[in-house]
């Protein structure tokens, strides 16, 4: 079982007893005392990769510790039913990130070649994950083929997210069948709902397959547009509200479309239904006169909130809009 000192650990922790792991955080905190404001940008650059890649070596350094003090017993030694659970007792990781480097510790054993380019800082702890799962996809052996095209992919790629696409094409290529197998799961998992509240706001959420979700944010990027220079500040559109917008601009485009399908026979619309009453209520319409005399014959309901068909009441500011 573990031991409930968590004291203990931390002031352990701050008091390294190995002597390199001393001169590291002697070093650390003479890093951490130096101020970073005296340098110029070009020096503030530097040291900001600097550090970046000394945190991607010290990541690689703690997950070779794991694979030995596992493979050795020590982490059974001190009471760890897994590496994971031991990482997830003795550091700040999550679960997740906890499973990730155990699962990886044991794989890089196999792997001497992405082991050394981890451990020089080539490829950082997220490429090294990316590895991982290709390799329990395709097989160990078959990345073992391969090890220096990931390297050189993963030095080349500092976008996690292009070198995941990287791994993608390894997977389709050295194994296609499952790979094929999960592409055929994914599309037929797509989903797409949308709800409305009693006040007419529309939810959406939904999962795509790779081509469907590519498809989607080509047309979201395409039409997307920042607000101009001079908007004021309280008027600027935040990047959710800009995709919000360009999202509503492709279903408008699409309903506008000559060719755009039909509904029973006719074209999709929106159908409000308002009041005279409160379409005349605005001081500056022109009808506005007629309003206290004749709102009782024309429209006998005032005071009732405009509706659409779909997602019913609505505002007056919406209205207006309309």
């Amino acid at each position: 079982m573990f031991d409930d000192d968590d004291a203990a650990d931390a002031a352990a922790g701050d008091r390294p007893g190995d002597p390199l792991c001393a001169t590291l955080a002697a070093d650390i905190d003479a890093l951490a005392g130096d101020d970073p404001a005296a340098l110029d940008f070009a020096g503030q650059l530097d040291r900001l990769r600097a550090v970046g890649r000394m945190i991607d070596r010290l990541e690689a350094e703690r997950v070779r510790l794991v694979g030995v003090a596992q493979r050795s017993g020590a982490l059974a030694d001190d009471g760890a039913a897994t590496a994971a659970a031991w990482l997830r007792r003795c550091s700040t990781l999550t679960a997740n990130q906890s499973a990730e480097r155990a699962r990886l510790a044991r794989r890089l054993e196999r792997l001497p070649v992405i082991a050394a380019a981890f451990a020089a800082g080539d490829l950082g702890i997220a490429h090294g994950v990316q590895i991982d799962r290709l390799a329990r996809d395709i097989g160990t052996d078959q990345i073992t083929e391969v090890q220096a095209e990931l390297v050189e992919a993963a030095s080349r790629l500092r976008d996690v997210a292009e070198f995941t696409k990287r791994c993608a094409g390894w997977r389709h290529a050295l194994r296609p069948d499952p790979a094929d197998a999960a592409d055929d799961r994914a599309y037929t998992n797509r989903r797409l709902n949308h709800a409305s509240t009693l006040d007419g706001v529309v939810h959406l959420s939904g999962v795509f397959d790779a081509e469907g979700g590519a498809t989607i944010a080509a047309a979201l990027n395409a039409y997307t547009h920042h607000d101009p220079p001079d908007t004021p500040a309280e008027l600027r559109r935040s990047s959710q509200q800009r995709r919000a917008d360009a999202l509503v601009d492709i279903a408008r485009a699409a309903l506008g479309a000559a060719d755009a399908p039909q509904v029973a026979g006719v074209k999709p619309r929106i159908v409000v239904r308002v009041n005279l009453a409160d379409l005349i209520s605005d001081p500056a319409h022109p009808d506005h006169h007629r309003l206290p005399g004749h709102h009782h014959r024309c429209c006998g309901r005032r005071g009732s909130a405009p509706t659409v068909d779909w997602a019913g009441p609505i505002g007056t500011h919406l209205l207006h809009r309309l």
